[in-house]
């Protein structure tokens, strides 16, 4: 296994120069990863979330990884969180806010440590759960592909089956803990794993090695696929990447909804959304917003407008400044319009800002914050995360509640009546002023 494993990791691409960071929660799989990683010394650092779900065994699992990392020399990273507080505060599974906790974790990680690639211990199992998953929610084929492994993503264990990883760890005599809650099907990817995937593989022997190519064809006709819609919506792709669609473009598109599925879906939207969207284009409606797990999608009279957030919530309502000129009435009062420099007076009065018109990016989004969310305040160098931002400012738990972000394409500009972020504040070359003004001004 290990000569196969250093095998795969060397077509990978990834250099002993480019730092690799390691997911490890003390279960087989990571485990033996990290044990094949070490060998093949393939890693720089080991990263570890205690999400204090399963009382003592939570620090247990830390306490084994954090050993193990000092015996070896390895950088160790680790977390404690409440997961439990998390997804109730979210209104979200457990499942979720876990995952959430986790990337969010790693991702800081990167952006500190410098490390470029994040390796996970998803094996061919995962891979068909994955597979079962989104067949069973509905998906097209970039869907089918299963869990897919990039360069900043890699999951180079995603070859071996779980029988493979735990006759290596008994051989290697690798120690590691056992998760009880993996055997639970109320969740759902335990119940295709026990309920699914096991009774299949008893009644067909070779159905694990028919799956492996089952999903090797459909990533390859996906790749295939790929690239006939690349040619087709190269100019839209584009646009996209800049936070919008031009709706005559998409129109003039030989299949739209298929088209439209393969630009926007990544982002979270699903079939029936796209249906609904492509039936608004066509009775010229406006003024409607979709939203997606991870992103919301404006209905414009010329545009689609997508705004891009990590962390968005499916039932979390945003509101939009569409124009210079603007009022929203709720859920909080606010007002804009657009000045010259000499019609604009600095006021101390953190309830009317001016940013710089020329460096925003209509439309603006108006949303709660969220965790995560984060901002260059203004006099300030670096990033800094509005949860701070609201400790140091002293807001109540029961008023961080009811605090609003105004952002433009992703990137926060306001701390609505808190605080102006300084990439888009007002310099000598500022011309074009945007007043903004809360209701309570």
């Amino acid at each position: 296994m290990l000569r196969e494993f250093k095998k795969e990791f060397n077509a990978s691409g990834i250099t002993f120069n480019q730092k690799v960071l390691l997911a490890v929660s003390g279960g087989v799989d990571s485990m033996v990863l990290w044990h094949l990683t070490h060998h093949a010394k393939k890693f720089h650092g080991v990263a570890h979330v205690n999400f204090s779900l399963r009382e003592g065994e939570s620090d247990l699992d830390q306490q084994m990884v954090r050993d193990q990392a000092a015996d070896w020399g390895v950088a160790f990273h680790t977390t404690k969180v409440d997961a439990a507080a998390y997804a109730n505060e979210r209104g979200i599974s457990i499942q979720m806010a876990a995952r959430e906790i986790r990337y969010d974790f790693f991702e800081e990680l990167k952006q500190k440590e410098g490390y470029e690639v994040l390796a996970t211990a998803h094996h061919l199992e995962d891979n068909i759960e994955t597979f079962l998953i989104n067949l069973d929610r509905g998906t097209g084929l970039r869907g089918l592909r299963g869990i897919s492994s990039t360069f900043d993503r890699y999951r180079p264990l995603l070859q071996f089956t779980k029988d493979e990883i735990k006759a290596y760890a008994q051989k290697n005599k690798i120690i590691f803990r056992e998760d009880q809650s993996n055997l639970d099907i109320k969740y759902q990817r335990n119940w295709f794993r026990h309920m699914i995937i096991k009774p299949w593989k008893d009644r067909n022997p070779g159905f694990l090695e028919k799956m492996k190519s089952n999903l090797t064809y459909l990533n390859e006709a996906n790749l295939l696929l790929d690239e006939i819609i690349k040619k087709e919506t190269k100019e839209l792709r584009k646009q996209l990447e800049k936070g919008y669609l031009d709706k005559e473009m998409v129109n003039q598109l030989s299949k739209p909804k298929l088209f439209l599925f393969y630009l926007l879906s990544p982002y979270g939207f699903n079939e029936s959304q796209l249906k609904d969207l492509l039936k608004c284009m066509k009775q010229n409606q406006a003024g409607k917003t979709f939203l997606s797990q991870t992103h919301a999608l404006l209905v414009d009279r010329t545009k689609l407008f997508l705004n891009l957030k990590e962390e968005a919530k499916t039932d979390e309502t945003a509101f939009w400044l569409v124009d210079e000129v603007c009022n929203i009435i709720e859920p909080i009062g606010l007002r804009s319009r657009r000045v010259e420099r000499f019609n604009f007076k600095f006021k101390k009065n953190r309830k009317v800002e001016g940013f710089d018109f020329e460096k925003l990016s209509f439309p603006l989004e108006l949303r709660k914050w969220k965790q995560g969310d984060r901002m260059k305040p203004l006099g300030m160098s670096g990033m800094k995360k509005v949860s701070d931002i609201l400790i140091d400012e002293k807001v109540s738990l029961e008023d961080k509640k009811e605090v609003y972000v105004l952002s433009s394409k992703d990137e926060i500009v306001w701390l609505v009546g808190i605080k102006s972020d300084d990439r888009f504040k007002l310099t000598e070359g500022s011309h074009q002023i945007m007043e903004i003004t809360t209701k309570w001004a």
